[in-house]
């Protein structure tokens, strides 16, 4: 009764009468991101660390995303490369494809080592391998390029390769409450989260 009299009054609405909630509630209500669940927090726009933040975080318990960084910049590549489900060469890809993505890029790269004449190809290709996959991530996360603008990847992964790589590879989950795994196609534990890669947010 009383909604009708403030409808006959004009002073509400149809649609303000139907709803439970103050009017202020109403029209200042946060909107939420779309993909974002309540309590998680987006890291759309931003990287979640620095590119030069590699040895923070680095702990006798939780060493693997820096030495793997640094010693095989290659696999980890493919270990972030098979989070994001791409194939070997850093196209999106179809399951089949994307959980040989981890053993083709190790076996290229253990090549490399083996025959020294190969060693340039290897470092040419992870070259490629960062370039490609830091352009998906950055478009994924929609994370701005900074001051090198369009050559950002290519300069990142040329001369920061590794630590764009652990840059990488701490993006997608918190290495606190995953932490990494060396000899894991996607370097995290069996209970990490899979990534909605066409709907992307950080599993923390």
């Amino acid at each position: 009764e009383l909604s009708t009299a403030y409808r006959e009054r004009g002073e509400m609405t149809d649609e303000e009468v139907m709803t439970d909630e103050p009017l202020d509630a109403v029209e200042t209500a946060d909107p939420v991101e779309e993909g974002v669940e309540e309590g998680e927090e987006s890291w759309n726009g931003t990287w979640r660390t620095k590119l030069f933040s590699c040895f923070i975080g680095c702990t006798e318990h939780n060493c693997a995303p820096f030495w793997m960084g640094f010693c095989c910049t290659s696999i980890m590549y493919s270990q972030v490369m098979t989070r994001m489900k791409l194939d070997f060469v850093g196209d999106p890809g179809f399951p089949e494809e994307v959980k040989n993505t981890f053993l083709y890029i190790a076996v290229l790269t253990l090549v490399g080592w083996a025959f020294p004449i190969f060693w340039l190809c290897v470092i040419v290709f992870t070259i490629f391998l960062g370039t490609r996959l830091r352009n998906y991530m950055r478009q994924k996360y929609h994370i701005p390029t900074g001051q090198c603008g369009v050559m950002e990847d290519c300069m990142c992964s040329t001369f920061c390769g590794c630590c764009s790589a652990i840059q990488m590879a701490r993006h997608t989950h918190d290495e606190h409450t995953y932490p990494g795994e060396l000899f894991k196609a996607n370097g995290l534990p069996l209970n990490a989260p899979e990534l909605d890669v066409e709907n992307l947010y950080h599993a923390d």
